[in-house]
Parts: structure tokens; sequence; C-alpha cells
């Protein structure tokens, strides 16, 4: 039986169309994290990883979350390609392993010592960063899948 296509004994996960599309998932989860905090910033009014001080655009931290979105992102598509030879279900597990490291993204902001707003709106941006990069992944892996041409005709 194949697992999403990929996985399974009538398929193989492409690396290349695989790494082609990760990378553009990488600028992709870069410009959301952006986009998100210039919302969270700009139009909430709320100081997410700068202070308000630092302006719509922010601080380095600006960039640095967009840096660690785009490599978190990469970092996924490895960890998919590598589950994707070793385990008998890759998208089961890959969503397992998403699923709990988002889930300790969006709970480790509400731990700060910073205003309510500041580690709901960083939560909220975690959130939605995880979903971002599994979705991104899950779906460029389906795609980058070949199918073996069997010996029946």
């Amino acid at each position: 039986m194949s697992d999403g296509g990929y996985g399974g004994d009538d398929s193989r996960l492409d690396p290349r169309r695989l790494w082609a599309g990760a990378v553009v998932s990488a600028v992709i989860a870069a410009l959301v994290a952006v986009a998100g905090i210039l919302i969270a910033r700009s139009a909430f009014g709320v100081p997410l990883l700068a202070p308000t001080a630092a302006g719509a655009w922010g601080s380095v931290n600006t960039g640095a979350y967009a840096l660690a979105a785009a490599i978190l992102t990469l970092i996924a598509a490895g960890i998919l390609q590598l589950l994707s030879v070793v385990v008998p279900r890759p998208t089961w597990y890959f969503g397992w392993l998403v699923g709990v490291a988002t889930l300790i993204g969006t709970l480790a902001p509400l731990t700060l010592d910073v205003g309510f707003n500041s580690r709901v709106a960083t939560a909220s941006m975690d959130l939605v960063m995880g979903v971002v990069v599994s979705v991104l992944i899950t779906t460029t892996a389906r795609n980058a899948r070949t199918f073996r041409r069997s010996g029946r005709r």
C-alpha cells in the first residue's frame, strides 16, 4: 500500500523536485513570516518580536525570524526525505513531528515575561508558521513523486 503517493512500492520521491520545491517553500515561509510580523505590528500595534519603538519593520529580529522560517522549512524537507527512505508511513510520522514541534513553538512564547498581546501574537505567528511549513512541504513531497514503471502491460 502506498503512503500518500510516495514511500510506497509504486512511486519514489524525486530528490531534485523535492529540493527545488523546498527552496521555493522556504522563500514563501520567509515571506509569510515577514507579512505576519507586518500585520501584527502595523495593523494591530502589537510589538511582535521587537519593541513598538522599532516600527513596523522592527529590528534585526524580523530578518532573523524570516531566516529561521526558511531554514526550518528546509530542515523539514530533509526530515521528510529521510523519513521517506527509512519508515513505512513517512507522511504520518512527518505530521506528528511537525505537529508536536508546532505545539512546542506555539506554547513557548506564552511562557515569556512580556506583555500578554506580544505573547499571544508570537504564539499565533508560530502556529501559522507551523501549519504553513507542514502544508508546503507535504504538498511539495506529494508532487515530487515519480511513478515506477511496472513490467505489466
